[in-house]
């Protein structure tokens, strides 16, 4: 996982977030997942699919329950940009389908939704 350009992202009145592909998620996910983490000492059935699917399940409450999300994405639901978004963001946040590119940033800029995908 490549290092990504970290911006300010919130405001800081607010509580402590964290967001998806933030420094602040991935230093988490890295001390849950790392050499020392949870999945190397996973000796359970569970596999390291599993862990992932129920950590950004976990992540993604955590998140809605400090800020809640409304992603909007290209295209009706079950959609492969539907799927995509739901991978990133997890099952509860709220997802808008838009027609187009522009109106994906367009839902943004309104407000309307806080990511797009």
């Amino acid at each position: 996982m490549g290092r990504k350009p970290w911006k300010k992202l919130k405001d800081p009145s607010l509580p402590s977030q964290i967001i998806p592909g933030t420094r602040k998620e991935e230093e988490t996910r890295a001390g849950i997942f790392g050499n020392s983490g949870l999945k190397r000492q996973n000796k359970g059935k569970l596999t390291d699919e599993a862990i992932d699917a129920l950590f950004l399940e976990l992540f993604t409450v955590a998140r809605n329950l400090e800020l809640p999300e409304r992603v909007a994405y290209l295209g009706p639901e079950a959609t492969f940009t539907h799927q995509a978004a739901e991978s990133i963001f997890g099952a509860t946040s709220s997802y808008l389908p838009i027609s187009s590119i522009n109106g994906i940033f367009k839902e943004i800029s309104r407000g309307t939704a806080k990511f797009g995908c």
